[in-house]
């Protein structure tokens, strides 16, 4: 007898442990479900920021894009080539995909993209042929007559034909482009905050880049809910409620 009103007086206590575990149940998923609606949130509120901030710099898309393929500074050499300065455009991958200045999708993390597009134009230039036989003659040449000329920047050889010429061009160029910072031009440009530019070398001196544009990936720092430390601290927390409510 005494062993029943024992049992029965425990009914309370078990009730009282089952509500307290849904009720911590319903805490922790209310907490966890504010925390993901409040980041989803945050990611779109400072996304639509930093586009109204372009939209506010540039009038349009296409103003943007032609600030962009601005080209600060250019000097070519005949014998050393081709160097181009333009200043970056820093955003953050989504903005850049909505703006279409990324088009690669097939990497997960871009961190730049560089688009270039040159012309190698060489003037006219006289190609000797090459024949053993010598014919005294000025307005007659003997077909098929092979030529070729070749230095460390192009190479052409072809053949004469009695219908036309066969000719092989090939151009050779090595293209350096670089990432980084460059100090203002002047007399006090040292005293002044360095300009984030892409340089692009053309080693070719016949090569010119006729037209370029770039965008940089900023990696924001992140949230203090996307930290390592609130993922740990979070999940250990969770851990010792569900612990606490197995007991």
């Amino acid at each position: 007898m005494a062993d029943e009103l024992t049992i029965g007086g425990n009914k309370p206590k078990k009730s009282f442990l089952t509500f307290l575990k849904n009720f911590l149940w319903l805490i922790v998923s209310i907490v966890w479900g504010i925390i993901f609606i409040y980041t989803i949130v945050k990611k779109n509120d400072t996304h639509n920021r930093e586009i109204r901030l372009l939209e506010t710099a540039f009038n349009t898309r296409e103003d943007m894009l032609s600030n962009n393929m601005a080209i600060l500074f250019r000097q070519k050499d005949s014998i050393k080539g081709e160097l181009i300065l333009q200043r970056q455009l820093n955003l953050d991958l989504k903005s850049a995909y909505d703006l279409e200045l990324i088009t690669n999708t097939n990497l997960r993390n871009e961190l730049s993209q560089v688009k270039v597009v040159t012309i190698t134009k060489i003037d006219s230039i006289f190609i000797p042929y090459k024949d053993t036989n010598y014919l005294d003659t000025k307005s007659i040449i003997r077909v098929p007559k092979p030529f070729s000329l070749s230095n460390e920047y192009f190479a052409i050889a072809g053949e004469v034909r009695w219908n036309g010429v066969i000719a092989t061009p090939s151009v050779k160029n090595m293209q350096t482009i670089t990432i980084g910072e460059a100090r203002p031009e002047g007399m006090f440009g040292f005293l002044k905050k360095s300009v984030p530019v892409v340089e692009i070398k053309n080693a070719n001196p016949y090569s010119q880049t006729i037209e370029m544009s770039n965008v940089v990936i900023i990696q924001s720092p992140p949230k203090w809910y996307e930290t390592r430390f609130f993922q740990i601290s979070a999940g250990f927390g969770a851990g010792l409620i569900v612990g606490l409510i197995a007991k």
